[in-house]
């Protein structure tokens, strides 16, 4: 169940909470970290204390396969990161009944396959919930690496279009069935 301590080959999954908040502000202070996601800028430790982290709440609050979740080594206990399984969001604002992952590491963590690890886990996690449905997953069309993710974990490109940020999105998408 994902609402608590669970693990995959090399990491543990915690809840995400206002222990984490630094971390959280720490992991998006990186330019090149948040580069595909903003174009770079920070994001302040007030706006995920006050606007973030109740919204990550609450997501983890309607099911216990949905949540946001700090990524911690096994061997070291060091933060590699987060990822997260949420209700997707279309361009107009709207919940589609897919499910979105999600996943952002630290810089010094790219390149060692834990967002392929993570994103396996969220994925193997939901088929055992959520017979049917569909889990997508969004990134701008330039981010190779998140789409090299994407595919690796048998994800197929479904489109492109502009997100509700002003942003343009490729959407990858599986079927959680068998």
């Amino acid at each position: 169940m994902m609402g608590t301590l669970c693990c995959s080959t090399r990491i543990n999954y915690l809840p995400v909470d206002e222990t984490h908040l630094n971390l959280l502000a720490s992991l998006d202070s990186d330019p090149e970290v948040m580069r595909f996601i903003n174009g770079g800028k920070p994001t302040p430790l007030a706006h995920y204390r006050d606007n973030v982290l109740p919204r990550w709440e609450a997501i983890s609050q309607r099911a216990s396969h949905l949540g946001f979740f700090i990524m911690e080594h096994q061997d070291d206990g060091r933060i590699l990161g987060w990822v997260h399984n949420r209700p997707f969001v279309n361009a107009d604002g709207e919940e589609t009944g897919e499910l979105e992952l999600g996943y952002r590491l630290f810089r010094c963590e790219w390149g060692q396959g834990f967002a392929k690890e993570a994103a396996g886990w969220v994925i193997n996690n939901s088929r055992r919930v959520s017979q049917g449905e569909t889990m997508v997953a969004i990134a701008m069309p330039d981010n190779l690496a998140s789409i090299a993710v994407m595919r690796s974990v048998g994800m197929s490109k479904v489109e492109q279009y502009l997100h509700q940020t002003g942003v343009e999105v490729v959407k990858y998408s599986c079927t959680l069935s068998d």
